[in-house]
């Protein structure tokens, strides 16, 4: 129905993100119409259990949408990067997993810390695909409730040679 999509019978689901309340069937717009008028487009992938953070992309840039202030907040990149998304949010809000780009299918994995707006270092994280291939194609796809297991895959693109992972970040 075209109800599912965004403000102006939009057709990707990617350019308006709404928030639904599936309890109170009722749906919010992630977007003001000031930022579409100006084409600024977004996407959501998760939202914390209190639902006052919703984490995705902002106009090409890893950012996450403050639900009480109603503003969207663009992450820091890694240095070399211009773009990136947010896949996964901890039910608590202080951790996000996504990756920053370099253009292209380059992806760089990246951890932030969200109550001080900066990226933490993760060390050792696979590189390799199964075919022994380094295609620069890393990404985060989840991380546990306590911060401490992320979920990610390397070479997604590939889907013969893709790995996925468990990295403890202890």
């Amino acid at each position: 129905s075209s109800d599912l999509y965004g403000v102006n019978d939009a057709t990707s689901l990617y350019s308006f993100p709404k928030l639904v309340n599936l309890t109170e069937h009722t749906q919010r717009e992630l977007l003001s119409e000031d930022e579409i008028n100006l084409g600024i487009e977004a996407f959501a992938n998760d939202i914390t259990n209190d639902g006052t953070i919703v984490v995705g992309c902002y106009n090409g840039q890893p950012a996450y949408l403050n639900t009480t202030t109603n503003k969207w907040y663009t992450l820091p990149l890694v240095s070399g990067n211009i773009g990136g998304h947010v896949d996964a949010v901890t039910p608590d809000g202080k951790y996000a997993v996504g990756i920053c780009t370099m253009g292209g299918f380059d992806e760089v994995p990246v951890m932030w810390d969200l109550q001080t707006n900066k990226i933490v270092t993760l060390t050792n994280l696979p590189s390799c695909d199964l075919s022994g291939h380094y295609q620069d194609m890393t990404r985060l796809l989840e991380v546990s409730a306590d911060a401490r297991y992320i979920v990610g895959c390397v070479s997604y693109s590939y889907p013969s040679d893709v790995l996925y992972f468990l990295y403890d970040r202890t």
